[in-house]
């Protein structure tokens, strides 16, 4: 049975770098100067690391004797590999490829292993906090034998590709979030010049015309921020939302790149005739654009501190009232936009995923936070079960954009549904219809 290993690589990382560029483990201690694939018992290379360091106490002997003679003896091939990488805030991911060697030419971390890593770090922020808990081990070497984690990881590993978005969508929404008391110059200098070149590129783009209180027509005077996030996640074709994506992040001056490839899988999307979280000028309340305004700070302020009870209340309040303005699932669709490790989202597909796999009731109708909150503690629970096939809201969304049919790789696969005789599958260009009909799909953009 394959294991997971945490791995440092070096005190201050210092191996990372060389580790992916050069597909290698290592560990240091290159005083010990010899191939240890010729000690066949831990006691030989206890002896050893006694006479290389004659200085040092038994327990530390004892200590670096035992990570060397594990690196060599109990790393198999097809077990996974964590390493910290604290300059990107995230963690490299690599599957052991074969045997312990002794890289006699290198100056530094002889000893080895070698790895197929993913070349780029995994954010953080992707893994759950039991497992970032359980990463944070001291040792150079650590099996990690707890909480599914070899599993888990390798989910991770096999999917963390579709996630490449959320770094990009949170930067987004943050730059955003500066708008907050400045929405005349959002609309003036962001949103209609956006509006502008989409019109000259001839690319899709969502209606700004508001209906006033006195029935005639004419521009947005005032515009929230789910509504303008919903522009690039819309049903238009994929090549449309990212093309819309880069030109607003530009124009909003968003650090963050755009990832390229982009992955779509999981992200759910609004409806093109009903993509505004508002009503019209003549029919919505006064106060409804700021109340959106409220509930999307109070999600982001939520969400940084770890779900804050100074928080709390702001939120509550601001979403018990925003439900009744956007509706329950639209709503938790923009918030999971936003921060979509915090919060989740219930579009009509992960509805289904949770009714029909995870066995979570869900209500006709969401009629507010404590609602809300309790199917979101109801699937940490969940999350919990070693048998759960999904560990965070993420991952939720993806495995219930792919239901009934597995994610690509998945360890646990559920079974394909075939009791149904008639399918409407419909949808707009690009969105991947004819693969996914073959693949027994349903409609992917459903509030």
């Amino acid at each position: 049975m394959n294991r997971l290993w945490v791995c440092h690589g070096g005190k201050k990382d210092e191996f990372v770098p060389t580790a992916v560029e050069t597909s290698a483990m290592a560990l240091g201690w290159d005083e010990v100067n010899e191939d240890l694939s010729a000690f066949k018992d831990k006691n030989s290379v206890l002896e050893l690391v006694r006479k290389t360091y004659p200085d040092s106490s038994d327990g530390t002997i004892n200590s670096w004797a035992d990570h060397l003679y594990k690196f060599v003896t109990d790393i198999a091939a097809g077990d996974l590999i964590v390493m910290r990488c604290k300059e990107k805030k995230g963690f490299f991911i690599g599957t052991v490829e074969g045997e312990y060697y002794f890289d006699s030419g290198s100056d530094k971390f002889r000893h080895r292993r070698p790895v197929k890593w993913k070349k780029e770090p995994v954010p953080r922020d992707i893994f759950e906090q039991d497992l970032i808990k359980l990463f944070g081990a001291r040792k150079t070497l650590s099996p990690v034998k707890k909480n599914d984690a070899y599993n888990r990881i390798r989910m991770v590993l096999e999917t963390s590709g579709f996630f490449n978005w959320a770094p990009f969508y949170q930067a987004v929404a943050n730059a955003l979030l500066g708008y907050k008391n400045k929405r005349k110059e959002l609309l003036e200098e962001i949103i209609f010049p956006l509006q502008s070149w989409m019109e000259e590129n001839k690319a899709p783009f969502t209606s700004l015309k508001d209906t006033y209180s006195d029935e005639s027509r004419g521009p947005l005077k005032d515009i929230c921020p789910f509504t303008i996030m919903a522009t690039f996640n819309r049903g238009i074709t994929n090549e449309n939302r990212e093309i819309i994506a880069e030109k607003f992040a530009e124009l909003l001056k968003v650090k963050e790149p755009l990832p390229s490839p982009f992955s779509h899988e999981g992200i759910p999307v609004v409806d093109n005739r009903n993509s505004w979280f508002f009503g019209y000028e003549k029919e919505r309340q006064p106060s409804d654009i700021d109340t959106l305004w409220d509930v999307f700070e109070s999600g982001i302020k939520f969400a940084e501190s770890n779900g804050s009870d100074k928080y709390i209340s702001a939120f509550k309040n601001s979403f018990d009232k925003a439900i009744h303005i956007s509706g329950g699932w639209k709503l938790t669709i923009g918030l999971y936009w936003v921060r979509p490790f915090d919060f989740l989202s219930l579009d009509k597909l992960s509805r289904n995923y949770l009714k029909e796999e995870l066995s979570i009731s869900i209500p006709d109708k969401l009629n507010g936070t404590d609602e809300y909150w309790e199917i979101c503690d109801k699937l940490k629970i969940k999350f919990k079960e070693k048998t759960c096939p999904v560990h965070s809201f993420p991952k939720l969304s993806l495995a219930a954009w792919f239901y009934p049919d597995p994610i690509p790789g998945h360890p646990n696969p559920a079974p394909i549904q075939t009791n149904a005789k008639n399918l409407i599958f419909y949808g707009p260009p690009g969105t991947g219809k004819t693969w996914k009909l073959n693949q027994l799909k349903k409609p992917w953009f459903q509030v």
